[in-house]
């Protein structure tokens, strides 16, 4: 990222964008999942979080921060985002159906 000017390591530069994004009084931030749990821990539960690139069975393709779904239900995510899961699935009814098991 350093071609664009971004020298801060992935974890600072999410922390100091949160922080941001906190003080901007916005509601929360679009992140991995692997950040969840810590931008909860430092910006309170209800600070939310959405959660693009969650994986079921597909591979991650051109996306290098992808999570199972698995992991971004333990990691108490607020929203995620199912895009290609749902819109390239074989058999998108399927999909949808072994998708309701995790639904709370």
């Amino acid at each position: 990222m350093k071609e664009i000017g971004i020298t801060k390591d992935t974890k600072s530069l999410v922390s100091s964008l949160s922080q941001a994004a906190k003080q901007a009084s916005l509601d929360g931030v679009v992140c991995s999942a692997h950040e969840v749990r810590k931008l909860k821990k430092d910006f309170g539960l209800d600070f939310l979080t959405v959660t693009p690139g969650i994986r079921v069975q597909q591979e991650k393709g051109d996306q290098t921060r992808v999570a199972s779904l698995e992991t971004a239900v333990k990691e108490n995510t607020d929203y995620i985002v199912l895009g290609r899961e749902i819109s390239q699935a074989e058999n998108i009814g399927k999909m949808i159906n072994k998708l309701e098991s995790y639904i709370i």
